[in-house]
């Protein structure tokens, strides 16, 4: 392989990998605004007026605001709450990861690589009472696809915001019967929550987080 050769792939390994942190960025941000037009929905009333309260509210506790808003209403059945429940759960998941993924150190396009500069490597400490730590989830090795695939489950699991409350919505108004039961299932695979949708009861498209990267080779 020619050094030209070389560096051409080098490049293009980077972008790919810089083009996924940013897809990951901007479906986080979607995730975000639906829980907060989820909210002013709910609350109802001068909208301009609320967005005063929730523009500077960090991605925690506007989803922890979105989950207790959500359990208010009186139309959900135990089993509707529990889909509630997995769905925070897994976006408080995500929001660790969008913390630790940019307040980390990201080493892309470093060091010899045999041709294949397709994963990065990210540095990620936090204090505790047993010293330094690294995150036991962060994956530290992230690949383009693996970044691009996680961004691809968040795009899905803010769909699946977007259902829940446009169906809490829809109860509270007496408009529809359907729970939101009927449109989302939520199981656990491998450890890893795995969601399913349909707008019919029989069309399900599922998404679970992708499994972490592993070293090529």
């Amino acid at each position: 392989m020619t050094e030209d050769t070389e560096e051409t792939i080098r490049t293009a390994r980077v972008n790919q990998i810089h083009q996924a942190v940013g897809q990951f960025v901007v479906e986080f941000s979607r995730m975000v605004h639906t829980m907060e037009s989820d909210l002013y929905f709910s609350v109802g009333g001068n909208q301009h007026l609320f967005f005063a309260i929730t523009a500077e509210l960090s991605a925690d506790p506007l989803a922890r605001a979105w989950h207790s808003v959500m359990s208010e209403s009186p139309d959900l059945t135990d089993e509707d709450r529990k889909v509630l429940s997995n769905i925070h759960a897994e976006v408080v998941d995500l929001i660790q990861l969008r913390n630790d993924w940019p307040h980390g150190t990201w080493f892309v396009g470093y060091g010899e690589s045999d041709g294949d500069w397709s994963q990065a490597l990210l540095h990620r400490f936090k204090n505790s009472s047993k010293g330094l730590t690294t995150p036991s989830k962060l994956n530290s090795t992230p690949t383009a696809a693996y970044i691009s695939d996680v961004a691809s489950h968040v795009k899905f699991l803010t769909q699946a915001v977007m259902d829940f409350g446009a169906n809490v919505h829809l109860l509270r108004d007496k408009v529809t019967t359907t729970h939101p039961t009927d449109r989302i299932k939520i199981s656990k695979i491998e450890g890893r929550r795995q969601f399913q949708m349909s707008s019919n009861s029989v069309d399900w498209k599922s998404s679970k987080m992708p499994l972490r990267s592993t070293s090529p080779g």
